[in-house]
């Protein structure tokens, strides 16, 4: 009786470890089972369902308890799916989407990066350099189309899409995707660094633009761009220190490009230091003495000054090298007409000073009008810049039929 009540006792046991047993293999087989539908949408050429399922996996991973570095390898066959069907479009001269084709040459970095990332759950030695092997091996066949990317993006104006191919292009090495880049790869690696700059000052990523600049410093071709973007990237972000330095660089080592030269002039004449931007102005003009721009910054300092007559001189000289400079049409009538104002009239109406003083004020006001005409028929806009002064000259000539005519501008 008592060996019969041993085995009823032990049954009960056996009945249990048999339905663990089951219920272990059964949670085996539902793990497993998210990685064999995505290989199996895989294998009907099914790339977005896979992909699919991929993230809905990615983001269960802990639950399901998936490998991840198997889930991502699955990841890049998948987005594979999409890149050999728009290359063999394109290969039999087919109607194919190049956008498609470079997104899915995005996307193989993207799950590549992920699946080198999750290696670190391995602990097998061996095993996890194998899977590094493995993956730096299928990066590297698709690593020329992800420049090749970068480019398409950037002509099509897509900065942040061209973005992320620029940064996997520059550091790919780096970050251990690939193991070996290619000679003619490395070359580039100076002008993708300066579309990199290129793209984040459009986006107005102004920080990011410096994280560039080593790189690209190896550029020579496009070095004053360089050096442009940097200033501004600097004036962005509030950096006077480092916005001048490159100003005064780009003074240097470009003086063709007028940015740097104008916005130094534009600053120094609004901090009222009109005397360093004649002296800078004059300095500069030693070495080129026809250019525009440094001799426009010199009359601009000469007004600020009001040395008019020595900027009425400069501002002449500079239709003569640019006959299209209409502020510098404005600039001569505008000294001219301060030179009217200068005069101070006797006291005494009735003396022979009176009379010689109010002639030299109608000469200079006779000197500044055709100026000023020229400079109101090229930039009719600028009302306020012209017809206040116009409306004086008109007056103080007796000009009647003008004078109507502005005074009726001047008051609309």
């Amino acid at each position: 009786m008592k060996r019969i009540l041993q085995y009823v006792l032990f049954l009960p046991t056996l009945i249990l470890i048999a339905l663990s047993t089951n219920l272990h293999a059964s949670t085996q087989k539902k793990r497993n089972d998210p990685l064999k539908e995505i290989e199996k949408c895989i294998k009907n050429n099914q790339a977005n369902d896979a992909l699919a399922k991929i993230t809905d996996a990615e983001n269960h991973a802990d639950s399901l308890q998936i490998k991840l570095h198997e889930l991502y390898w699955l990841g890049i066959e998948a987005a594979e799916i999409t890149n050999k069907a728009e290359n063999e479009k394109a290969y039999l001269k087919q109607a194919y989407d190049t956008t498609s084709f470079f997104n899915s040459v995005k996307t193989i970095f993207d799950y590549g990066s992920k699946c080198k990332q999750s290696l670190y759950n391995i602990s097998n030695t061996k095993e996890k350099n194998k899977w590094q092997q493995k993956i730096e091996q299928k990066l590297a066949k698709y690593y020329i189309n992800i420049g090749i990317g970068a480019k398409y993006f950037y002509r099509k104006k897509q900065y942040q899409d061209a973005i992320y191919y620029i940064n996997y292009y520059l550091n790919a090495a780096n970050n251990g995707l690939i193991e070996d880049v290619p000679q003619e790869c490395l070359s580039e690696y100076p002008y993708f660094a300066f579309l990199g700059m290129q793209c984040n000052y459009l986006i107005k990523q102004y920080n990011n633009v410096f994280t560039y600049k080593e790189r690209a410093a190896k550029d020579t071709l496009h070095a004053d761009i360089i050096n442009e973007i940097l200033a501004r990237s600097s004036k962005a972000i509030n950096d006077t220190t480092q916005y001048y330095r490159y100003l005064m660089q780009g003074l240097r080592l470009y003086p063709s490009n007028k940015y740097y030269y104008n916005n130094i002039s534009k600053d120094l004449i609004s901090q009222n230091r009109a005397a360093e931007l004649n002296a800078m102005s004059d300095s500069l003009l030693r070495i080129r003495p026809q250019n525009k721009h440094y001799l426009y910054g010199k009359s601009l300092a000469l007004i600020d000054l009001k040395k008019y007559e020595e900027a009425i001189d400069c501002a002449k000289q500079i239709i003569s090298i640019d006959t299209t400079a209409t502020e510098s049409l404005f600039h001569i009538g505008f000294c001219y007409y301060k030179l009217a104002e200068e005069i101070k009239r006797p006291s005494n109406l009735h003396s022979a000073n009176q009379s010689k003083s109010v002639q030299s004020i109608k000469n200079y006001y006779r000197e500044s009008l055709p100026y000023l005409e020229m400079y109101r028929k090229s930039q009719p806009n600028a009302t306020q810049k012209w017809a206040p002064l116009l409306y004086q000259i008109y007056l103080q000539l007796n000009m009647g039929k003008q004078f109507e005519e502005i005074s009726k501008i001047m008051t609309p």
